[in-house]
């Protein structure tokens, strides 16, 4: 055998074997799931307060009164939070994260035109009565701000790889530059929920996606993704954000009795 055929033998082989390499892996959902962020914060008052969630405990929890006590104007509190791990890769609890003054910002324009909200404030760990992050404790430290409402919203990531069938090229070199043969998705979820500090009465929830796909060459996929890890967690949080908009305006038009001028 020449090693001119030797070469083209390798060629060949790697050709097959690229041919093949179109994979299909499903991206994970995110997860989002507050279940730890127990509204108690008993452990065990927790799972009673669960297991008596039944027939006529939902039936009260229907019929009881629905007023709400919070006082406007108000500034609203902002918990930001995310699971936390332990050594063993299981999730026991929630830490909590730091708002910046770019995300300040935006929540304010978001909230822009609302009267009765006069402003947002980040609750910082030093402001918590506990180290444990819950409800209540959250609620304790959204009254040491002096905020009659607690914005407690947690954001989830999720993303995947996969090659098409047009990954093939890459063996040819040039084609990892020019041949889109890679799929890079991303998606973002972020959840909120609106809790009366005075009372810790749920006043509402509220939601938020972005969904980003793009098709490239190899030597582009790091930088799609870099890409895509930003502007995903920002419409999705902007999202959320204009949803959050609508709920406290139907809260303070439900408390006041007035509608707000920005929504005419």
């Amino acid at each position: 055998m020449t090693s001119s055929q030797f070469v083209m033998g390798i060629v060949l082989v790697a050709s097959v074997f690229l041919a093949g390499c179109a994979t299909a892996n499903k991206m994970s959902p995110p997860d989002t799931k507050m279940d730890k962020l127990c509204f108690s914060g008993d452990e065990r008052q927790a799972r009673k307060l669960e297991e008596a969630a039944r027939d006529g405990e939902i039936a009260a929890l229907l019929d009881q009164e629905t007023s709400i006590r919070a006082k406007f104007p108000t500034v609203l509190a902002l918990a930001k939070v995310r699971p936390s791990w332990d050594y063993r890769g299981k999730r026991h609890g929630f830490d909590l994260e730091t708002v910046d003054g770019q995300e300040l910002e935006s929540w304010r324009k978001a909230a822009k035109g609302q009267s009765s909200i006069t402003d947002f404030r980040p609750v910082v760990g030093l402001a918590l009565p506990e180290s444990e992050i819950t409800i209540p404790s959250l609620r304790e430290a959204a009254a040491r701000l002096k905020c009659e409402l607690l914005l407690v919203y947690t954001q989830a990531d999720s993303s995947v790889d996969n090659y098409n069938d047009a990954a093939a090229l890459y063996w040819t070199l040039i084609g990892i530059w020019l041949v889109p043969g890679d799929v890079v998705e991303h998606k973002t979820v972020t959840q909120a929920v609106l809790v009366e500090s005075r009372t810790g009465t749920i006043l509402g929830t509220a939601v938020g996606s972005s969904h980003l796909k793009g098709i490239v060459p190899l030597a582009y996929k790091n930088i799609t993704e870099d890409k895509f890890s930003q502007q995903a967690p920002a419409k999705a949080l902007a999202d959320m954000q204009a949803n959050c908009a609508k709920l406290l305006q139907e809260i303070v038009s439900r408390t006041t009795g007035t509608s707000n001028p920005a929504s005419r």
